[in-house]
């Protein structure tokens, strides 16, 4: 595939987009979308992530579409698609393909139409590209700081509500302002949902791993499996799909990306590059495979990418050069040959 979209709100109009990302959408796979579009250049990378993120929040949403705004969709899409019935028969398709595409055209154009409608009034996005870092003061006073590659969603109406909520997808700190009443503030990540009064923590949710540090105060988490699990200052836990793991962690690890550091402690190659990946959009790939479970320990810049690279290169553990655009290769230095 090989996109040209100018937004989001496009891609989900072009009914071949709609059943390329379909498979992805309905199987929750951000991990394997990524993979699949990482050749494409970061801006239509960006939009085909929005779309994804905006399909998925549909399909799972929790406030419910005016029935009426469907059934007008679905009775516009309808007549669409019988008009366009004689070039669909044209293409050399199975009946089983041609009715899933069908399906999944009518389903979700009609459920995008409605739940764009109603979210434009009632939802605000704050996101960040690579290699960016964002604030934003929330209308409740509650202070969000986003690292790169993420976004937030949230509802206009975030302070009149009985609970407040926000959506996350990447990394982010949150100092979430107390209220009265105890008035929850709720943060959804991928594989777990995050309860909170008033207090400070760090969260990640990116793919099918989620994880969520806590500085300052109380947090009750609940996880899509397994008990809530209630977190005291210094605690941290990661989310791997059916997997729930306590781990012990230096707090200035964990949040040296609000000072635009990164810490590696003897995190293997493969795992930095991963983190590389989610920050700078670039790819890499390794000369040998055993390279990838060599290990990397240090206190490295974070706001440049060459000047992380040539941090990295620094260490005499690797070397990492230029292949070719957005693409580094990995080796052994010269003298490790």
């Amino acid at each position: 595939m090989n996109p040209n979209f100018e937004n989001s709100e496009a891609a989900i109009a072009d009914e071949v987009f709609i059943q390329w990302i379909n498979p992805f959408v309905l199987s929750n796979n951000q991990a394997e979308l990524n993979l699949q579009i990482q050749h494409l250049d970061i801006s239509q990378q960006q939009i085909i992530r929005e779309a994804f993120d905006i399909l998925s929040m549909l399909q799972k949403k929790e406030d419910p579409i005016d029935p009426s705004l469907v059934n007008f969709q679905l009775s516009r899409l309808n007549f669409m698609l019988q008009n366009q019935g004689r070039m669909m028969a044209k293409r050399p398709s199975s009946k089983t393909t041609l009715f899933w595409s069908a399906a999944a055209a009518v389903i979700f154009f009609a459920l995008i139409s409605a739940g764009i409608w109603l979210t434009s009034f009632k939802k605000q996005q704050i996101e960040t590209y690579y290699s960016e870092r964002s604030e934003k003061k929330l209308p409740d006073g509650s202070l969000i700081i986003l690292n790169s590659n993420s976004r937030i969603n949230y509802d206009n109406m975030i302070n009149a509500k009985k609970e407040r909520e926000v959506w996350l997808k990447g990394e982010a700190f949150f100092n979430v302002a107390k209220k009265q009443g105890h008035k929850k503030f709720l943060v959804h990540l991928n594989d777990v949902d995050v309860e909170v009064t008033g207090t400070k923590f760090n969260a990640v949710s990116r793919g099918e791993y989620s994880s969520v540090m806590l500085q300052e105060g109380r947090v009750v988490l609940h996880p899509k499996i397994g008990h809530e699990i209630v977190m005291y200052p210094g605690d941290y836990y990661e989310f791997h799909e059916d997997k729930i793991i306590k781990k012990k962690i230096n707090e200035d690890v964990a949040l040296a990306w609000l000072d635009k550091k990164i810490v590696f402690e003897n995190t293997t190659i493969e795992d930095a590059v991963n983190i590389i990946r989610d920050h700078y959009g670039v790819d890499f790939q390794f000369e040998k495979d055993d390279i990838k479970s060599k290990t990397l320990t240090g206190i490295m810049p974070n706001d440049n990418l060459e000047e992380l690279i040539a941090a990295i290169d620094a260490t005499g553990q690797i070397k990492i050069s230029f292949l070719k655009e957005g693409v580094y290769l990995i080796s052994y230095p010269n003298s490790m040959n």
